[in-house]
């Protein structure tokens, strides 16, 4: 009895000490990825459609689009990683569409609207559980809206910031995040915390991890 108690608790301790690195790693890790900034919005902001205006619509069959710009499919995408104690999943939405407004080139400014019902990790489970009031409330909820302001950039080392107001189960805020400009495209990678949208569950980060990126060809 004693020899079967002493190996139970050394594979307990085995166990401990795995999710002890895992957390370890996973913080690590974290602490890597710039944070976006959030604030406070009064009035929120009217979006423009140019003539100059890509739109890309990305549902479950693929990606299409119109527009001035030629997108390249393979290489645009926007995915999230959600974190929890030593563990993550990651996913994307399947229905969303973006609208991008360039000026000699650039940026100007744009919008992105995600069916939030679409939401995909590739485990059903856990997407009927994102889909509830814990985390995305689809039923009273539908849509998450971003609208793009401006993106500022620093001459000197070419880093940039793309200012806008998010809007996640109806609550909106003014948001900047960290951009890098590539010579065809732009890309971003930041956490958000999803606290401040009235998402909070116990055993999960309420940081997420935003990854995405628009190349045009």
């Amino acid at each position: 009895m004693k020899t079967i108690i002493s190996i139970v608790l050394i594979i307990a301790l085995i166990l401990i000490i795995i999710l002890g690195v895992r957390i370890y790693n996973q913080n690590k890790k974290l602490d890597t990825i710039e944070k976006a900034e959030l604030s406070e919005i009064t009035n929120q902001s009217e979006v423009s459609v140019a003539s100059n205006t890509t739109t890309i619509t990305k549902t479950s069959s693929g990606l299409s689009q119109s527009g001035e710009m030629t997108i390249d499919e393979e290489n645009t995408y926007l995915r999230f990683t959600g974190f929890g104690p030593g563990k993550e999943h990651s996913g994307s939405f399947d229905t969303m569409t973006a609208n991008i407004s360039f000026d000699n080139g650039s940026v100007s400014g744009g919008s992105l609207l995600i069916e939030t019902a679409s939401v995909n990790t590739g485990i059903k489970g856990l997407d009927s559980h994102l889909n509830t009031d814990d985390f995305l409330d689809t039923i009273n909820h539908p849509q998450i809206e971003f609208i793009l302001v401006d993106v500022t950039v620093n001459d000197e080392d070419q880093s940039a910031v793309a200012n806008g107001e998010l809007t996640v189960r109806g609550i909106t805020k003014k948001i900047s995040v960290p951009v890098t400009l590539l010579a065809n495209g732009f890309s971003a990678d930041f956490l958000l915390d999803t606290s401040l949208f009235g998402i909070s569950y116990i055993g999960v980060n309420e940081e997420v991890q935003i990854e995405s990126q628009v190349i045009w060809k």
